[in-house]
């Protein structure tokens, strides 16, 4: 994360990508793209470990990109391979991030229920802070601007800045593109509410259940609320008789940590407006 970041003069909604789209993230999909299909024996070039002569993929899926996507005459298409390949990727590149998108849905349209595809796409999104991901064949946002404001506005709040710290970190560890700490960053955003928690019941050596008990005999918390971040703390610290902790979480991802991320930072400034 480079100084701007960890800093906070740029802001959450730049570092996750929503509305947007840089060179690497397109980058990224371009790779997929050709991983997951362009680049297979079969599409543009012959398979040859199979015993038959199969009709390469290629011919109808740019007959079908060509005169269904773009709309265009269909005698006006390229019929050299390397030129219509050229002019795919020319346009990709060109395009508008949303544009991207579309043709990314436009392929699964003709390639249904392809997994390797579908896998290596949400890699790249994920690897590089897309707020999107492929589900059923569409790209779907699992983030709003609304809840990159409720982040933004927890960590540029005054009242609690250990809590601000705290979410930083949280955000810093799920933003590095190569290097994502989902766990610790989950970690980070619960030890934002702890802190914040503490400061106002002015409990400074209290855990976070004994500070959100207070808040609640104080009439500050609602009991369900009370009761679902007892949850949250019992997960993250394995404390509580809960089975399945996050300490026992194989394969936790950037989606479980930026639901943390979002969920403590709306607790953070709910607590702000009780101070």
């Amino acid at each position: 994360m480079w100084f701007s970041q960890r800093k906070g003069y740029k802001s959450v909604k730049s570092i996750v990508q929503l509305e947007q789209m840089d060179d690497e993230l397109r980058n990224a999909l371009w790779n997929s793209l050709c991983e997951g299909l362009f680049n297979l024996e079969g599409f543009f070039t012959p398979n040859y470990n199979s015993p038959n002569r199969v009709e390469l993929l290629a011919p109808k899926f740019t007959d079908e990109w060509w005169t269904r996507f773009l709309k265009k005459a269909k005698d006006t298409k390229p019929r050299d391979f390397e030129q219509i390949y050229r002019e795919m990727r020319d346009r990709f590149f060109a395009s508008e991030w949303n544009e991207v998108y579309d043709f990314i849905e436009f392929t699964f349209s003709q390639f249904p229920y392809h997994k390797l595809l579908e896998d290596k796409i949400n890699a790249a999104l994920e690897s590089e802070c897309s707020g999107y991901r492929v589900v059923g064949q569409r790209i779907v946002e699992i983030t709003n601007q609304d809840e990159l404001q409720t982040i933004d506005d927890a960590l540029n709040q005054k009242e609690f800045s250990a809590a601000a710290k705290h979410l930083r970190r949280a955000l810093e560890l799920i933003s590095e593109k190569r290097n994502a700490d989902p766990r610790n960053s989950i970690k980070e955003s619960i030890s934002a509410v702890e802190s914040a928690a503490k400061e106002i019941t002015k409990l400074p050596k209290a855990t976070l259940e004994d500070a959100i008990k207070t808040l609640e005999r104080n009439g500050e918390l609602h009991a369900c609320l009370k009761a679902g971040f007892s949850k949250l703390y019992a997960y993250t610290s394995d404390k509580g008789g809960i089975r399945h902790a996050m300490l026992d979480e194989p394969n936790l991802t950037k989606a479980d940590a930026f639901f943390f991320l979002v969920t403590c930072s709306a607790f953070i400034n709910y607590l702000k407006s009780k101070v």
